[in-house]
């Protein structure tokens, strides 16, 4: 808390960053943490998770561990998955100990260095979704990360899952926690999943229920709840991926912007997404006086192949699912029978 005030009264227009391994109740307000000097073995790569949900459910929201364990020497693999791991957590960071060998991505070989670019790159595609978890944590005190019962808590199928956890309401990520693993299973909470990247053959496969998931070395598997927006950016180009919704329930999804640090103006953009008639209707609301930053817009279609497309009552050109747009304030996509 002193380091804190004292950093308000010397930069107030600047918001303080502080990095603490401990804490007490209310430490959330002053600082980030991490998970401690852990061993780089499968079994801390696995209890790292269940520390990271433990924590935001009482309520210290930023947490993460050090990628591959801060003691030992971590092999190629289990370097890998941990960082995949911690790519979809709030802190994110590379460090070992002093006597430990190097284990920077590098130096595992290109293979595992490619892998670890792909899901870095991921990552910082997935900035504006996780900023607006975090704007969200700032207003309700609801974690990032999030247990499997969150939003069903009545359901005991999900309540002793801690080998996987939601991003948010709408995203599920399950890290791979065991070598050479070929397959794992998955417990879906209610509803429909997309596979959050496309399959071989260009298709986001859907889920529901209990799967035995295949696994590869080039990713984890992660999954994104029907109705949901997920903006994703690079640069000044935004791209929204729309997954699309099997019923006519309204879906709204909101991204929040701001300058990144500071105290100025923020803004709020809302999508209401619903499927009518084999049409999807998108709604855009924005609130707030920061301008919008982004340039470029795309809007990429999962699940429904789209037929004809309407913005704003104008006909758009598309391509491979894929919509050029402007700001606008309603969207009707056909889709085909």
């Amino acid at each position: 808390k002193a380091g804190y005030e004292a950093l308000r009264k010397l930069r107030p227009q600047l918001r303080p960053f502080i990095l603490t391994r401990s804490g007490w109740a209310g430490i959330q307000q002053y600082a980030w943490k991490w998970t401690g000097d852990t061993a780089s073995t499968w079994e801390n790569l696995r209890q790292t998770i269940a520390t990271v949900i433990g924590s935001g459910l009482s309520g210290i929201a930023y947490n993460g561990p050090d990628i591959g364990g801060f003691n030992g020497h971590p092999s190629g693999e289990l370097y890998l998955r941990w960082f995949q791991c911690a790519a979809f957590l709030p802190f994110f960071r590379g460090h070992g100990a002093f006597t430990t060998p190097k284990r920077l991505p590098w130096d595992f070989g290109r293979v595992y260095l490619s892998i670890a670019r792909q899901a870095l790159l991921l990552r910082y595609e997935l900035m504006p979704f996780f900023y607006t978890l975090a704007w969200q944590n700032s207003q309700t005190g609801h974690p990032l990360v999030r247990p499997l019962w969150w939003l069903n808590p009545e359901n005991p199928d999900l309540w002793n899952i801690e080998d996987s956890f939601l991003l948010g309401d709408n995203m599920l990520v399950v890290p791979i926690t065991s070598a050479q693993c070929s397959s794992t299973q998955v417990q879906f909470p209610p509803g429909i999943w997309y596979g959050l990247q496309q399959d071989s053959d260009g298709k986001n496969p859907l889920y529901e229920g209990k799967h035995q998931i295949p696994v590869e070395l080039g990713r984890i598997p992660v999954f994104v709840q029907e109705g949901t927006v997920v903006p994703m950016a690079q640069g000044k180009h935004l791209s929204l991926h729309l997954y699309i919704p099997s019923t006519d329930r309204k879906y709204i999804n909101v991204v929040y912007t701001d300058a990144g640090d500071g105290y100025g103006e923020s803004r709020i953009d809302s999508f209401t997404m619903q499927q009518q008639d084999r049409k999807i209707l998108i709604t855009w609301e924005s609130q707030g006086a920061y301008p919008f930053p982004y340039t470029e817009i795309t809007l990429v279609i999962h699940g429904e192949k789209i037929k004809t497309a309407l913005v704003d009552g104008k006909e758009a050109e598309f391509a491979n699912q894929h919509l050029q747009v402007q700001v606008f304030q309603n969207a009707i996509l056909s889709v085909s029978v």
